[in-house]
Order: C-alpha cells, then structure tokens, then sequence
C-alpha cells in the first residue's frame, strides 16, 4: 500500500488522463477533467509543504541579514526579532519578512546622491536573496492551467 500523499495524487491524474481522458466525448467534458487534473496537481505540491520549506526560507534570511550586517552595520537592529531564540520557524521567517521590508524602505528611502558601493552591494544582496526565495517557493507552486494545458499528457485531452 502507498502511503505517499504526492505518489497518490500523482498516481490518480495519470489514471484519470490513461484511462478517462480517452473515452469522452465531448470538449466540455475534456476541460472538466483536466480541471480536476490540474487540482489534483496542484494538492500534490502543497500537500509536499513542510516544515523543510520553511527552514529553507529562514536559513535564507538569516545568510542575507548577516550579508546585510556586514555591509550596513546600522542596519543590524532590523534583524535582531527574527532571530530571537524563542521563536518557531514559521514566526522567525514572518519576522525575517518584516526586517525584509523594512530594509527594502531603508534603502530606498536612502537619496540617490547617497547611494555608495555600500548601498549597492546591499541592494544586490537583496535581488540574490530575492531570487533564492521565489526559488524554494516555486518548488511548491503550481504551473498556470494554460501551461498545463499545452505540456506533456495534454494531447490525451485532446
């Protein structure tokens, strides 16, 4: 017996596309189907989510506020809730999101004739540390139904 939510899932879509798509006839009923093919999709990546995802995220902040430290030391005190010890992950990473935020106003509230390699160096920092989150979210976000549609299996709903 298969005890894996994502393997189930998986395991029902490509049943529902091997053995149901071919059989209808009509192409209201071939959109319905990859609807609930699509949903079941999209279940399978967030039934994935963990604990894991989160400390992905926290581990993430936590490398970018000590780059930020490094380059803004005056900028060290935004971070400073998020890393209290007496914090789950999920309220450590909320944390880090606000100390986020208020760097991102901090720095842009900084006038351009002030901006130095400092300011640089941080608002890179910041597009990397960016790039590295929406990296570990889109791991666990489902593709458009439009992309879907247009990808491997698609022509069984044809």
């Amino acid at each position: 017996m298969n005890n894996d939510w994502g393997q189930l899932l998986g395991a029902l879509a490509a049943g529902l596309r091997a053995q149901v798509a071919p059989h209808l006839a009509t192409e209201q009923a071939r959109i319905q189907l990859h609807a609930v093919i699509y949903a079941l999709g999209n279940l399978q990546l967030q039934g994935g989510w963990s604990s894991a995802q989160l400390l992905q995220h926290v581990q993430a902040q936590r490398q970018f506020a000590g780059t930020v430290k490094t380059l803004l030391p005056d900028a060290a005190p935004l971070f400073a809730a998020s890393e209290a010890d007496n914090l789950d992950v999920a309220q450590s990473r909320d944390r880090g999101d606000a100390a986020i935020n208020a760097l991102i106003d901090r720095l842009y509230g900084v006038p351009a004739a002030k901006r130095d390699a400092a300011w640089q160096a941080a608002r890179q920092a910041l597009s990397d540390h960016l790039r590295a989150t929406l990296a570990i979210d889109r791991q666990r976000t489902a593709k458009s139904m439009m992309h879907e549609l247009s990808g491997p299996g698609s022509e069984q709903l044809a």
